[in-house]
């Protein structure tokens, strides 16, 4: 007989009743027996107390396709063998069964200890599947005298935005790097091709000019003058520039006016000018107190630091120049050449020169002989200039101009 201080539950003959929460308290266990003709009882009391089993969500996080193994833990306490069953359900309370071929299996574990028993029951997933997600899965504990429950949830991982998003800036940067190599290698060539593609993306038409540049170089009996550099002004660049490419030169002695002053000219000539091509050599700036060559090689560079020709002057450089010759040019010139750099007339005749060797062994062995590169539009140097060049289009002329050339 259990009697509960209280009177108001009792427990006979071993038929057990569902204690709810207001059944916690103190029990007494009564024995009432006759000895030697004399009635004894004895009895023991223990304290009891409720626990409500309530239903928890565990949300595990995992990626499709992985395995994944959940275990439910159940403690039976006391001596003795226990008649406990622990079974895994889904979502529609089906027991999972135990065979390890199934994709979702069941694996039971039992361990004996002194004061209980440890039931363990895992739940195996093979292979995760999206439908296998936010569902219910639920472990219950029964015997005779009622059962416990408990259930969790899969969920999928979250999405990682930090690896896609440091895959994008990664990926960016490294376009970025290798566009800015390639553009800094290959920038000729696609200023080049974007004019070719695009010719009349210009507005050169509307600036009143009538050259596209203004050749600069030692006329005879100017300091610096060069039978070389003169055949290069009134012959190379012609041929390339003007013949192959469509420009428009103002080549000083190939194009002043019979009778007009130097200076006029000059002046004149190189306010209707885009650009302005200075030829030079290791001689050229050498002496500076050489009158022409101040007329025709500083006053661009004067001007430029006035803000008329700062960003119009394009350096050609015939021959290579030493340091200790560079020493002795303008600061002008020198500043000018560091900015932007020369272009290099010399380096294409090394070219030339090994070209002229190749058509020679060709020649000898009765192949037609081509273009020399160096008189090719194609070739680096010509690429250079018309790099720096203005953008061809239709050329406007000047009325006045027009009717004194046809005097």
């Amino acid at each position: 007989v259990l009697i509960q201080d209280t009177g108001r539950h009792t427990i006979r003959g071993g038929i057990h009743y569902m204690v709810k929460v207001e059944g916690s308290g103190a029990y007494t266990c009564t024995l009432t027996f006759t000895l030697d003709g004399a009635t004894r009882s004895v009895s023991e009391t223990m304290n009891a107390t409720y626990t409500h089993a309530e239903r928890s969500v565990i949300s595990s996080f995992l990626l499709l396709g992985s395995n994944f193994t959940k275990r439910c833990l159940v403690f039976v306490p006391g001596a003795g063998e226990h008649v406990v069953d622990v079974i895994w359900l889904d979502k529609n309370k089906d027991m999972f069964d135990s065979e390890p071929s199934d994709r979702i299996y069941t694996s039971a574990l039992t361990q004996d200890e002194p004061k209980g028993e440890w039931l363990e029951l895992l739940l195996n997933f093979s292979e995760l599947r999206q439908e296998d997600f936010y569902l219910n899965y639920t472990c219950r504990v029964f015997n005779s005298q009622g059962n416990s429950e408990r259930y969790f949830t899969l969920l999928p991982t979250d999405p990682n935005i930090i690896l896609p998003i440091g895959l994008v800036f990664g990926g960016v940067t490294v376009l970025f790097v290798i566009s800015v190599t390639v553009y800094y290698i290959f920038r000729i060539d696609i200023v080049l091709c974007f004019r070719r593609a695009f010719p009349n993306f210009s507005l050169l038409d509307l600036d009143g000019k009538l050259y596209d540049a203004y050749v600069a170089y030692p006329n005879p009996g100017a300091f610096g003058f060069s039978e070389e550099v003169e055949k290069f002004a009134l012959q190379t660049l012609p041929e390339v520039l003007e013949q192959a490419c469509g420009y428009k030169l103002f080549i000083a002695g190939r194009d002043c006016l019979p009778g007009q002053a130097i200076v006029d000219s000059v002046d004149e000539n190189l306010q209707a000018s885009r650009r302005v091509l200075l030829l030079y050599t290791a001689s050229t700036f050498i002496k500076k107190s050489n009158s022409y060559s101040c007329r025709i090689f500083q006053c661009p560079q004067q001007r430029g630091s006035n803000g008329v020709l700062s960003s119009q002057v394009i350096l050609v450089e015939l021959e290579e120049i030493t340091p200790a010759q560079l020493a002795l040019f303008p600061e002008s010139v020198r500043h000018l050449r560091k900015k932007q750099g020369a272009v290099c007339w010399w380096k294409s005749l090394r070219t030339r020169q090994k070209w002229r060797t190749w058509r020679e062994d060709e020649e000898r062995r009765g192949k037609d002989s081509q273009v020399s590169p160096s008189l090719s539009p194609s070739s680096r140097f010509w690429k250079e200039i018309r790099y720096h060049m203005p953008v061809r289009g239709k050329r406007a002329a000047y009325p006045e101009k027009t009717a004194l050339l046809n005097l």
